[in-house]
Formats: C-alpha cells, structure tokens, sequence
C-alpha cells in the first residue's frame, strides 16, 4: 500500500462507510447526465480525485486529499474502470462503522483494545498511559488508577480483526486502500474548515495540490449549478404565484358575474317601480281602466300619516273613496315626496343599507318584490316607542320585586304580571292605558308560596292561568276566584317556564334545572310524560297549532324539539347558540325564535330541506347571565336588554329596529321602586296580538305600557 494512500484517507463522524475512498453508488442514483457532464472534464476530475498509484497502475481516481462525500447536489460520473470498481466497491458492506474502531487516545484503530471500568474502550498503551498520568478517564472523567481492573474487549478485538480482512479483501478487488490513518482527521478538519465554514459539513472538498485551473473548472461546474437553483427556484416561486393568482381571478370573476345578477335584477325592479310612479304621478284615462277592482275601506289614521296622505281630500261625504284627477294625483305625489315622515325612513334606510342590500339578495328571488317591499316599510315604520302607562310592581318601598313574566290573556285585555315578590297580579290594559302614569291596583291577586319564575294564561278557559315556581311546583290558578284548582309537585329543583298546549286546553308542560320536562292534564294529578333533558331547562314552547310539538331550550346551548308521539327521539336539535337557551318562541307552525345568554336571538326554520336551519341570527342587545324576555307578534320581535333598554326586531334585519330605554320614573313613581346598584335590566315582554303595543318590565319592578310608531 502505499504512503500516499495511506494518508489521503479523511474521517468524517456519524457517516457509515466513510473511510472509503470511493464515493458511495448511492449518489450514483438521483443525478441526471447533464450534471454528470459538467464533471467530467479531466481537470475537474484530477483536482478531485488526484491520481494514485496502484497495482495495475492505471489511473482509479481515488481520493487522496477529501472526504468520500464531496458534493451532496452535484454528483459525479464514472468513466471505465473507475465505475467498475465502484460498483464492485459497493457491493461490499463494510462489518462496522470505523468510528467505532477507533480509539479516543490515539485516534487510531484499535490495537488490543481493553476496556476500562468506566466503560469506555482504549488500547492497551493508551490506557496505561491515562492509568500513569492523567488517572482521568478522557471520557468521562472516572478515575482510572489501576490498569489491573481493565480486561480485553474480545467483542471490539473481534471487530477489529473482521474490518482488517474486508480492508484486505478491497484492496485486491480495486486496489484502493480504505485505510483509516491515524494523523487524517487532522487534514480532515483543516479541508473542512477551509471549504464547509459557515456549514457544518463540507459542500466541496477540494484537494490541496489542486491547480488554478482546476479549481475555476470545479467553480464553473457550481456556478452553473448555482444558475440553476436560482432559475428553479424562481420558477418555483412564479408557478405558485401563478396558481394563487389564477385561483383569485376565478373567485372574483364569480363574485362579478353574481353582483352583475344582482345589479340587473336590482335595475329591472328599479324600472318597475319607475314606470309604477310614473302612472300614479300622470295616470291615463288607459291606465285609470287597467287598475284592479277594490273594495272602498275606511282607512285607519294612525298608520297612515296625514302629512303624507290628506285622507280628508279623498273621501266623498259618505267617507268612501273617490277617484282622483290627475292633478289631484300629482297633489298627492308631491305631498308625498315631501313628506317628513318619508326623510325620516330614508334616513334609517342609509343607516342600515348594508343589512338591507343582505336582505334583498336573500328574499328577492324566493319571495319576489312585493314581499321585500312590506317587510322594507314594517322595519322603517318602526322609528319611536312612546310610553303610554307606568307603575310599580311592589306594594312596599323596598321589597324585592324583580318582575319574572308578563303574559296577556287570550282576549287580550287582561294582562298577568309575577316576580321574585311570589305573587301574581291581574290588570286591565284599557284602565291601566286611560290612568296613565298614576298607581294602579291589580283586578286580581294570587299568593304563591315560592318566587314565581313564569305565568302563562290558557288559550281557551280565559281564567286559568298557570306558574312555575322557584320550589319546583306547577300550580293553576282560578283567576278569578284566586283559588289554586291543580298542584303538580314532581320537579326536584327550582322550575324555569311552564306553557299551556294551545289546540289542548288541559296539557301543559314544564320545565325545570332538574334536567326533566314533564308534561301535565289537568284531569291527572301527577305528570302523564317526561323527558330526559341531560341538562338544566331553562324554557318550554308548545308549537301555536300543532298540539305535538313541543320545544325546550336548556344549558347544553341548544333548542330540543319532540313530537309528542314518540319521545324516544328528538324531532329535531338546534346548534348554533354558544351559551345557555333561555326562551323560545314559535312565530309559525314550523318556525320559531330562540334567546340566549350569548347576546343573540335566532330565526329557526324546522322545515328546510335537509333539517332544521337558522334564518337568521339578531344582535344589538346584551345579555350574558339574566332572562330578559321574548316575545313575538307578527314580523316583530322584542327582547330585553341588560343595559335596562328594550330592543325591537324585525323578522328580515338582523340589528334592532327600535330600542327603548328605561328612564328614571316620575318621583311619585321612584318612591315605590327598589333602590338598586344601577345595574338594573329588562326582564319581561308581552305583546298585545295584532297590535304595536306591548307592555315590559324590569329588574327594579317598573312596568311600562309602550307604544311602537
């Protein structure tokens, strides 16, 4: 072997095969013939793989001066023998990784290896060298006094003498040496430092004798390399910039074609109701004769605005309609036009144009124009709420007096107000409204013996009335005998809501934090169903007509619907709510509205093709831990807020179309009232049916009877 050989072999750690002076086939396998090419110019070839002689003396390109793996990105190509010998290289595995071999003294091969008793193997001089001097082993750092303690390692000793025969046997198949001299790891790192600084491990090892010549061939051949990482990299960058933008141009193209769907429909409708204006302004003996046949009514002053419409010029003395001339018409164009009652509504419009162009996109198509034009004039219509009556709940200055539930009888004339006071009183609304703002005493009164948490009047036997208490007890009361005429005590804890069935005088149902709703006859004093709720129910709906359906809304933040002839399985559940369900309301047969203590109410409808799906979601108001009521009366619904307002919402809009503040009452008034912190709330809303008139309370007992216009 020889002396040139013997020292141009470098080591690199934690690389098997590494002492091996030709490069592994593996970094044959990925490279492509144009990268090869750039490498096998003779020059290139010499300064990396110097020559060495050999037993044939033939030129092998073994390396001399680096280590095995020069370049990992730019591979090298064979020619003849070289690639021979290569391939019969490869197709022998070394026995062991000569790192292990190797001892940590002498950084040598092992030459009668003994191991320590730390654990550490050294040969045999090193270690009686560390057991004369240093007594430390380098290692670890154990004390090492005593060479007799170390014994031979056979299994290393073994190893050695296996790795001497391969190298043997690679040296007669190739004749290149894969010996592992001991000074190489110092060239190693010397080359290393010189060419991977900065890397780690080195991307070129170039050998020290190399010519200027060759190096600027070698530096070509990675400037062209270098070239094309750049261009790849660029392309790289293009295509995926191309791909987004493509994908951005579609997307918008599709938001473009649907907003020029909407701009046409918008534009149709927009000459529809031009030409429609048009007629009215100048109508045509033609057009006078095309108009439809009506039926004269007398029309109802307080929803037509005189200012906008002079009511008084358009009735005969018999108070029916007369037809108008076309200046007449004109009269009343401009009268209209002009009107203050139309600035305001435009100014609304301007307000809440986003939520109105929603609605538009959302209903033109399934509900045609005319539909987007009622709900358009009942959400501007509702611009004020005025006070007509107030009046305290409580009898005594400084009683508790939280009022819980306000429910209007089924003639709508007779309201029942209940709280935290444990009683229920009766009103008449028309007293009440022609009193005004003076004390008012209740037709009627019932004494519970818990807090009363909900009331609600039978649709059918005008003076029955029911309440759930905070005891768990169901109790219906003779309004106006005040006499209790069924107790139902099953519910373990505090009862949130009970409801009568409205198409079944005698069923009713209750819910309650027990997780149970049970389902009541007045015929039979203990419950004739239940369900299992798995959670605390906060309220219970029985659908407006059909006596089956029943809602709850409870803790687990959904709404629950059954039919009532099968209760193994839920009809339907409603998830979208993040907090607890505290009311629920049918609007519909098949739709109704859920509040929660996440600040919003729900539109549901229970029909929609694929289940049950929200409409739409309302938001405006406050509330995160208080019932602040809910109640619905044709497109509107009113729900309270924690902030002491009432807020009003129209079926289409999602934000509020009035809102109501709660002011300071009158001082007469605030005498009667329970002095509170100022964080007072909105607890109860009832509507009186077919009208803009309801009746809210709060937290501190204040009643108002309030008029929307």
């Amino acid at each position: 072997m020889s002396q040139e050989a013997e020292q141009g072999i470098s080591r690199t750690p934690n690389k098997r095969r590494r002492a091996l002076t030709p490069v592994p086939s593996s970094y044959h396998a990925d490279i492509t013939m144009d990268e090869r090419g750039d490498l096998t110019d003779g020059a290139a070839m010499s300064a990396i793989f110097p020559s060495s002689n050999s037993a044939s003396g033939a030129s092998s390109s073994a390396v001399s001066s680096m280590d095995s793996t020069f370049v990992e990105s730019v591979e090298i190509s064979d020619v003849g023998s070289f690639k021979r010998a290569l391939e019969e290289i490869c197709a022998e595995t070394s026995p062991c990784d000569e790192e292990d071999l190797t001892c940590p003294v002498c950084r040598d091969i092992f030459k009668m290896p003994y191991l320590a008793k730390c654990g550490h193997t050294f040969c045999h001089d090193c270690l009686a060298q560390i057991c004369q001097h240093s007594k430390k082993c380098p290692m670890c750092s154990t004390e090492l006094r005593d060479l007799s303690a170390a014994y031979v390692n056979l299994h290393v000793d073994s190893l050695v003498t296996r790795w001497t025969r391969w190298k043997l046997t690679v040296e007669k198949k190739t004749g290149m040496s894969p010996a592992f001299p001991s000074n190489s790891h110092k060239r190693q790192r010397t080359v290393t430092e010189f060419v991977g600084e900065g890397h780690g491990t080195p991307i070129v090892v170039v050998d020290r004798e190399a010519t200027v010549e060759q190096i600027d061939c070698i530096i070509n051949s990675l400037n062209r390399r270098k070239n094309d990482l750049i261009t790849s990299d660029i392309v790289f960058r293009k295509l995926l910039l191309g791909d987004t933008l493509e994908k951005l141009r579609s997307m918008k193209a599709a938001e473009l074609a649907e907003i020029q769907k909407q701009l046409s429909l918008i534009e149709a409708d927009q000459k529809v109701v031009t030409e429609e204006l048009a007629s009215i302004r100048e109508p045509s003996a033609q057009s006078s004769l095309a108009l439809p046949d009506v039926t004269p009514v007398t029309p109802n002053p307080q929803t037509v605005p005189e200012d906008v419409f002079p009511m008084s010029s358009l009735m005969d003395s018999a108070g029916q309609l007369t037809p108008t001339s076309s200046a007449s018409s004109s009269h009343v164009f401009q009268k209209a036009a002009s009107s203050p009652a139309l600035r305001d509504r435009k100014t609304k419009v301007n307000l809440n144009l986003n939520a109105l162009c929603d609605t538009y996109v959302e209903m033109r198509e399934k509900c045609g124009l005319e539909t987007y034009e009622k709900n358009l004039h009942e959400f501007t219509s509702a611009n004020s709420v005025r006070c007509l009556a107030a009046f305290a709940f409580a009898d005594a200055v400084g009683t508790s007096t939280i009022v819980s539930s306000v429910e209007f009888d089924k003639d709508y004339e007779l309201f029942a107000v209940a709280g935290v006071s444990k009683r229920i009183k009766i009103y008449n609304y028309n007293s009440i409204v022609a009193e005004g703002m003076h004390s008012h005493f209740p037709l009627a009164e019932m004494n519970s013996s818990a807090k009363i948490s909900s009331v609600v009047w039978n649709d059918f036997m005008r003076n029955h009335i029911a309440c759930a208490d905070y005891d768990g007890g169901i109790t219906v009361w003779d309004a106006i005998t005040s006499k209790k005429t069924n107790t139902f005590q099953e519910h373990q804890k505090r009862a949130w809501s009970v409801d009568f069935n409205h198409c079944d005088p005698k069923l009713l149902a209750s819910g309650s934090d027990d997780m149970k709703v049970y389902i009541w006859s007045t015929d039979t004093p203990h419950s004739i169903n239940s369900l299992d709720a798995k959670a605390n129910v906060c309220c219970v709906q029985f659908s407006p007509q059909n006596r089956h359906i029943l809602a709850y809304g409870s803790a687990d933040h959904s709404i629950h619907v059954y039919d009532l002839r099968n209760t193994r399985y839920a009809y339907s559940v409603l998830k979208n709510h993040k907090k607890a369900v505290a009311y629920v309301k049918f609007m519909t047969e098949w739709e109704l509205v859920s509040a929660s203590t996440d600040s919003t109410l729900r539109l549901w409808d229970l029909k929609a093709t694929g289940g049950a799906t929200t409409l739409k979601t309302f938001t405006g108001h406050h509330n995160e831990k208080n019932f602040v009521g809910l109640d619905c009366s044709g497109n509107y619904i009113a729900t309270g807020s924690e902030n002491n307002s009432l807020c009003v919402y129209h079926r289409a809009m999602p934000k509020p179309a009035v809102m109501y503040k709660f002011e300071a009452p009158r001082e007469s008034l605030a005498r009667t009232l329970m002095k509170t912190d100022g964080g007072e709330f909105l607890s109860a809303v009832a509507w009186k049916k077919d009208s803009n008139v309801l009746v809210a309370a709060n937290s501190q007992g204040l009643i108002e009877i309030l008029e929307m216009s």
